[in-house]
């Protein structure tokens, strides 16, 4: 099981640009974004949705 918060503020910090940047790989930036929802505390299940 994946628990909320396993990310550190800079790791956290440097996923967040990489989902804003709009010349990132679009896969690149959905991964980097189902990350940050799992540190938020969602389940895999409802990421895959």
């Amino acid at each position: 099981m994946i628990r909320p918060g396993f990310l550190s503020f800079e790791d956290r910090r440097e996923l967040e640009a990489c989902v804003r940047r709009h010349r990132v790989d679009h896969g690149v930036a959905r991964r980097a974004n189902a990350l940050l929802l799992l540190d938020d505390g969602k389940s895999c299940a409802q990421i895959a949705e």
